[in-house]
């Protein structure tokens, strides 16, 4: 099966977050989404922990959170890599993926 972008647009209380949780486990079995990083985009940063937390609580992936200020500078290409190598699933803000790759 050939796995494209997937939005999930519902009320609040509706299950997002569990359809998120097997969804991105879903994919991280997939053997063909092996070392590709899992982006998961929430509208507000008190979000961006609380996803986060129900991800690693829920499966053994490594989660990286982006929110605030960033500790390495946007240009810095290989810290960059280096920092995404060490995570499955990236959980940060529209906004502030936007802002990364929109500068």
């Amino acid at each position: 099966m050939n796995v494209e972008n997937v939005i999930a647009a519902l009320n609040t209380g509706s299950g997002k977050t569990l359809i998120g949780l097997l969804l991105i486990k879903w994919i991280s079995a997939l053997e063909h989404s092996k070392d590709k990083l899992i982006v998961f985009l929430v509208p507000r940063v008190a979000l961006v922990e609380q996803q986060a937390k129900y991800i690693q609580d829920n499966t053994p992936l490594r989660v990286l959170r982006l929110a605030g200020t960033l500790d390495i500078e946007l240009n810095d290409r290989m810290r960059w890599a280096r920092r995404l190598k060490q995570c499955d699933v990236l959980v940060m803000t529209r906004k502030k993926f936007l802002y990364m790759f929109d500068g």
